[in-house]
């Protein structure tokens, strides 16, 4: 619970950050707006178009998060790759405007092997004035692309 609030607290803060920067839309977040949880291992990560690349020996997490203008359910669908033999498994989560986590789906895996694919990670529903992020674990050579929501 603490690590799911200290993440959340993080993931607002970011929300802040990435809305004065890039002014990016509630409708989606490309891969770039988003930022590696372990940040001294960001260096790990390459991007391509936008697209986010672990290139670490060890998974590593990228986080998207953002501001909803309208409350209710939001679903969550993610754009990745998984090589085979790896993984890619993803979770969205709602904020409060104080940044506390009001709910989480479970870990969802991209089932699909070595082509670009949206899957859906689930649907949470956010608060007045809340937020929604979306954390993926990536191991080598996983790709994260995009999340619409």
């Amino acid at each position: 619970m603490k690590k799911t609030l200290m993440l959340s607290i993080a993931s607002l803060s970011a929300i802040a950050a990435g809305l004065s920067i890039s002014n990016i839309s509630f409708a989606g977040a490309l891969a770039c707006t988003g930022y590696s949880v372990e940040h001294p291992d960001a260096n790990c990560f390459s991007a391509s178009f936008c697209a986010m690349q672990n290139t670490c020996t060890t998974p590593k997490r990228w986080e998207v998060s953002d501001f909803i203008t309208t409350r209710g359910n939001h679903t969550a669908l993610v754009t990745g790759l998984r090589p085979n033999g790896g993984t890619l498994t993803c979770r969205a989560c709602s904020v409060t405007k104080e940044g506390f986590a009001v709910g989480c789906t479970e870990q969802v895996a991209l089932s699909v092997v070595d082509i670009d694919t949206q899957f859906t990670v689930g649907t949470v529903n956010v608060p007045d004035f809340g937020g929604l992020f979306v954390t993926c674990e990536m191991s080598r050579g996983a790709r994260y692309d995009s999340v619409n929501f």
